[in-house]
């Protein structure tokens, strides 16, 4: 092409065959001494075959041979120049260079006005020593496809001003060619060896890691779903032994209001003047409690309060005796119209309930839900049979309380008459499987079941047990289950739970997840509310939760550990890949260092040269 640029792929062709050509040259003992592309000719095949040997020198002649500004190699350009196989690699380079960039290098306006500044042959050629030599580097080939590292430092080893770091000779260009060749078409090869084992690790990666997290995630689900079979086998343990206490409860109850001996003392306290007189006083009546304080002065009714401090002595005493037995915080006695005519508790407390009247609560009308205070007896009848009230919080230590009461009857002209109501209190904390559990990340809780406001209340908990509860917000008087909440725990499938109690300030140790499982607590009365529309049972309910991270931890450590063990699998691989590929790498360099040097010594071994075809021309004098 007489301009313009050539492929990268058609150009190393062309110069191919022309190392080859050159070569062939070279053995016979001719160096050509004037290469450049005017001298380079195609065929009709478009194979290069070189021309013009007007110049050329047979290798052990001494005569100078000036070539072509631009392709002539710098020591070249000297009239006393000896002729060397260089200079042919360097003009190699420089057409290899036009070839590829359209220009022979080191040409530019500045170079060619600067040459032709100087007069005389031996000036001129001076000034071109000058000019490429102080050259500190190559000129720079534009990238284009095809144009590689090797192909560049082909090019550059070539071009070397300093003709000592050029190829030695033609046979070192081939082998650099041949041996460029080689590695491209090993490529695809070498980037399948490198990338192969890449992309399998890869590959082992990706599916690992996704295997690894599905076989965690069904080994937590399998993990949780036992220990949601466990926590329900657990919390109707626990509904059943709260069923069976509740039960001791009503039996205890019952045989304290048949007692002969409270019998009497509660009817001598009936019908005390000071009680009378207090009914007879108006609640808005100034006296009132002085009329109160003469009755719970008054030493014929402390024969009932002594009684009832009698009877739960004894029973604490049993409770010491055995820790299994019912424990309650409370036993009193109402009359018909729901006065408190004497209270007995566990701990010393000052009490101001004696005297006042409590027909609005639950444990002594038996429905739902407390009364407004303003309503009185007659339009409130006492319980018929004992009954299992509605709990409430005590406004000291905020502990949840429920209360179970009994009729107190009395044959009055041949009838059995509900005179009054003995009823018993207990700290819902007190339950003996409740008050028993001292493990912090699988317990029991209690939580109040019934419609209304409290539904989803949390009524015991451990961490009622550290006063936890005594240091709610004034705005916040419960811990409670959310709607959505409950109604999941109450679907009997396996559900995540958020604590509520997580919410304190203080229950940081109940934060995370829970696997919960629910039951109902069933009453041995389990009447009907009042209302007629309304026949939703009365009920407590057992929450039994395990937390979620500590039942799943060993397949927590077993992931970490196969985790550990498949980066370190990858890790070792990824080194062994390497590993391999620098032997490799390095073997094939080494490979390419000696056959570089088996080059250079069968260049430097004696050759005879066939010049019959030639003769003509040796004996005529050199080429001017």
């Amino acid at each position: 092409k007489q301009s313009g640029t050539i492929p990268v792929s058609e150009a190393m062709e062309i110069f191919h065959e022309m190392v080859i050509g050159l070569l062939h040259a070279h053995d016979k003992g001719v160096l050509h001494c004037d290469l450049k592309p005017a001298n380079i000719l195609l065929d009709q095949d478009r194979k290069p075959r070189l021309a013009d040997f007007g110049q050329s020198r047979l290798s052990h002649e001494q005569t100078p041979a000036l070539g072509t500004l631009f392709y002539m190699a710098p020591e070249q350009a000297h009239l006393e120049a000896v002729p060397d196989v260089r200079w042919d690699i360097y003009a190699l380079g420089a057409i290899l260079y036009r070839m590829l960039t359209g220009e022979p290098p080191h040409r530019n306006p500045q170079v060619i006005q600067e040459l032709d500044t100087v007069g005389g042959l031996d000036k001129r050629l001076a000034k071109y020593r000058q000019l490429i030599n102080r050259q500190t580097t190559t000129p720079k080939i534009p990238r284009q496809v095809g144009l590689d590292r090797s192909l560049t430092e082909i090019i550059c080893r070539c071009l070397e001003a300093n003709p000592d770091k050029r190829f030695r000779n033609v046979q070192e260009v081939l082998h650099a060619v041949e041996t460029r060749k080689r590695n491209r078409a090993r490529r695809p090869l070498t980037i399948l060896g490198i990338l192969g084992p890449m992309f399998l690790l890869v590959m082992m990666t990706v599916f690992g890691s996704y295997w690894y997290g599905r076989t965690t995630q069904e080994a937590r689900t399998a993990v949780r779903d036992r220990v949601y079979e466990s926590n329900a086998w657990v919390a109707k343990h626990v509904a059943r032994s709260i069923e069976e206490e509740i039960a001791r409860y009503f039996e205890v109850i019952e045989s304290e209001a048949i007692r002969p001996d409270f019998l009497e003392h509660f009817a001598e306290t009936e019908n005390l003047p000071t009680l009378a007189t207090l009914y007879n006083t108006a609640n808005d009546d100034p006296s009132l409690a002085d009329q109160r304080g003469l009755f719970i002065e008054d030493q014929d009714r402390h024969q009932l309060r002594d009684y009832l401090r009698q009877r739960l002595g004894q029973r604490l005493k049993n409770l010491k005796q055995n820790p299994n037995s019912p424990k309650f915080a409370s036993l009193f006695a109402l009359d018909r119209r729901g006065t408190i005519l004497a209270v007995a508790y566990d701990q010393a407390v000052t009490t101001r309930s004696v005297g006042k009247n409590y027909c609005f609560r639950t444990y002594f009308h038996g429905g739902n839900k407390d009364q407004p205070r303003d309503v009185r007896t007659p339009e409130i009848k006492p319980v018929s049979q004992t009954h299992l009230s509605a709990v409430f919080q005590s406004t000291t230590t905020k502990m949840w309380k429920v209360a179970v009461s009994t009729p107190i009857f009395r044959q009055e002209q041949g009838t059995r008459k509900v005179v009054g109501v003995i009823a018993l209190t207990v700290n819902l904390g007190d339950f003996a499987y409740l008050r028993n559990q001292n493990r912090q990340n699988h317990f029991a809780v209690l939580i109040d079941g019934r419609p209304g406001i409290l539904q989803g209340t949390i009524l015991q908990h451990p961490a009622f047990d550290d006063g936890l509860n005594q240091s709610l917000e004034a705005d916040q008087k419960y811990f409670q289950l959310k709607p959505k909440q409950l109604e999941q725990l109450q679907s009997q499938t396996h559900q995540l739970y958020q604590d509520p109690v997580s919410q304190a300030p203080e229950g940081q140790a109940y934060q995370g997840d829970w696997i919960a499982a629910i039951e109902p607590v069933r009453l041995p009365d389990e009447p009907q509310f009042p209302e007629k529309t309304d026949t939703t049972p009365r009920k407590l309910m057992v929450i039994v939760q395990e937390s979620e991270s500590i039942a799943t931890a060993p397949v927590t450590q077993l992931g970490s550990q196969l985790l550990s063990e498949g980066i370190l699998a990858i890790v070792i691989l990824s080194l062994a890949t390497g590993g391999l590929w620098f032997f490799v790498i390095r073997s094939t360099g080494e490979r390419q260092v000696a056959a570089e040097d088996q080059v250079a010594v069968e260049d430097t071994a004696p050759e005879s040269h066939d010049l019959t075809t030639m003769a003509a021309s040796s004996d005529q004098p050199p080429p001017s």
